[in-house]
This record gives structure tokens, sequence and C-alpha cells, in this order.
């Protein structure tokens, strides 16, 4: 089973390259299928035991994540590192930006581009009069048919059983029954030896119309407002 330091990082990466705790907890929730009740203080306890920038670090372990806004503003981000193997086929060359690297963030930004531009070109294929991007509060606006559809566009590397959606989305997508989501897996990432991402291939796969069911969300993170 893949580590909590392993889920971290890849959280991170998912998030490009820094995030707060509640943002690193929902990824790192919807990669592991059994979380025990201190699963949140788990997390807590690895980032901490591997950073330096704490007073928990454990010397032992790899200098992984580093403070972003400094201890006790709960934002934390990975230290430089290249690429891991599963992503790319060749050796990434990182960019360098201050403390750390930008490639978790171009790869992410690539992973959404890709999926945006699958979408657009599934749509256009279909007919539609007209596609506008938009980004918030869904990606893609199509006419098609005479109807408006809000696209939900969702992109990966890895096999998607689930994704993570805002609270916005989900809200979005039940007032609005035009509304379809669209999700591009299996996402393949290579580098060029200057670095540059590009992408190509991918299983896609459309719900339509798309409205998720209560049975279908898990409650990953809670916003506790104090009084």
């Amino acid at each position: 089973m893949t580590s909590w330091r392993e889920s971290i990082i890849e959280a991170l990466r998912t998030l490009g390259g820094q995030a707060a705790y509640d943002e690193i907890y929902a990824e790192v929730a919807a990669r592991r299928q059994h979380l025990p009740n201190s699963w949140k203080e788990i997390i807590r306890r690895t980032i901490q035991q591997s950073s330096s920038d704490s007073s928990a670090y454990i010397a032992s372990q790899t200098d992984a994540f580093y403070s972003v806004a400094g201890l006790g503003h709960g934002q934390w981000g990975l230290r430089s590192e290249t690429l891991p193997a599963e992503y790319v086929r060749n050796v990434a060359v990182p960019v360098e930006a201050g403390q750390g690297y930008v490639v978790d963030s171009v790869v992410r930004r690539a992973i959404e581009r890709h999926a945006v531009e699958a979408a657009v070109t599934h749509y256009e294929a279909m007919g539609a009069e007209e596609i506008l991007e938009l980004g918030k509060p869904y990606d893609l606006l199509v006419r098609l048919n005479g109807t408006e559809l809000h696209i939900e566009v969702k992109g990966s590397t890895r096999v998607l059983n689930s994704v993570i959606l805002t609270r916005n989305e989900v809200s979005h997508a039940h007032q609005h029954p035009h509304t379809e989501l669209y999700v591009v897996d299996q996402i393949h990432l290579e580098t060029d030896n200057a670095g540059k991402v590009s992408t190509s291939g991918g299983r896609t796969r459309v719900w339509a119309p798309w409205a998720p069911s209560d049975d279908t969300l898990t409650p990953t993170v809670f916003l506790h407002r104090l009084q």
C-alpha cells in the first residue's frame, strides 16, 4: 500500500506543488480506500516529520516539504524535485523558481489543458454551434442543438474511480439541468530534454445529464465555523 508520505506528495503534485491542509486532506482522502479515525493527524504529523521547517522534523527522513507562509499558517509545499518515472518517459528538467521547482504546476496545467481540449473536440464533433471556456463555475459553455450545456471537465494521469468536486461545482450541477461531466483519465505525460511537458491519449467518459446524488458524494473535509 502507498505510504502516507507518498500519498501527500501525490496530492501536492495534483494541487500544483503547494496547498493548505484542507486541500491536502481532500486529495489524500481521494487516494486512500481506508481512513483511520486519526487520518488528518497522521497527515499533519507526516508532513511535519518530513520538513526541516518543523521542530518535529526527523533528521533521517527526506526533507520533502516546506512551510509556504511560515509555521502556524497550515500551508505546505513540495521542496525541489523532478517528476517521478511514472509521470514521464524521459528525465524531466526542472525549472527553478525560488525555493522549489514549478514543474508540478506546469504538469497540472498540462493535464487540465489536455482534458479541456479533448472535451472541446468531443462537442465540436457533436455539432456544437458555440463553445466558450469559462473555468468557473464550470469549465465549458456549449450551445448544442439550441440547448445551453454546462460542462465540468476533469483530467488525470491515474485511473479515476472518483473525482474531487468543490461545493460550488456540486451546487451548480444541481441548479442547472443541462450539466454534463466530461472525464479524461490515464493521460500520458512526456517531457523533452528542455523540460517541456506534452500530453497524449487518455480514456474519455461523459455523464450526461449529470447531477451528483447524495449517495455518490463522500464528505472528505469539513469547515467548522468557530462561535
